[in-house]
């Protein structure tokens, strides 16, 4: 069967589960029967770690409508990021963790970066290393 959906954004739910419930019922009346939920837009992961009583409200929310789900991970995680790399792994992994306690069947990652946007310079780009931009590729990769 064809499903065909959108993402709910996570600037208009920012948190609030009552916008969640509000453009989910939004999506049915539209038609649609899938919806792209971004992780980050419904608070369920806190310092790396799934917040479960979070996850379970989401949970409750989702069991009302009829959508093929998808996940989407927050927008800043780059699994080529240099600075904290295990924080990053932790919101993957946390992440995952989301999209299978909802019962989604996709999660959406959308490849790393040798640098993140905060990270570019006025005074031109910074340049790495061809070894180590091998190393966060291999990193990413695995």
């Amino acid at each position: 069967m064809l499903n065909i959906g959108s993402n709910i954004i996570e600037t208009r739910v920012d948190g609030s589960l009552a916008a969640l419930r509000r453009d989910l019922a939004a999506f049915r009346d539209f038609g649609l029967t899938a919806a792209e939920i971004p992780v980050h837009a419904v608070d369920a992961i806190r310092n790396g770690r799934l917040d479960r009583r979070r996850t379970a409200a989401v949970a409750d929310i989702l069991a009302d409508f009829p959508f093929a789900l998808s996940v989407h991970l927050p927008n800043p995680l780059n699994l080529m990021d240099r600075h904290q790399p295990e924080l990053h792994l932790d919101v993957l992994y946390a992440s995952l963790e989301f999209t299978a306690a909802i019962g989604a069947r996709c999660l959406v990652y959308h490849p790393g970066r040798f640098l993140a946007e905060e990270e570019f310079s006025i005074r031109g780009p910074k340049v790495l290393s061809d070894s180590e931009e091998r190393r966060l590729l291999d990193y990413e990769a695995e």
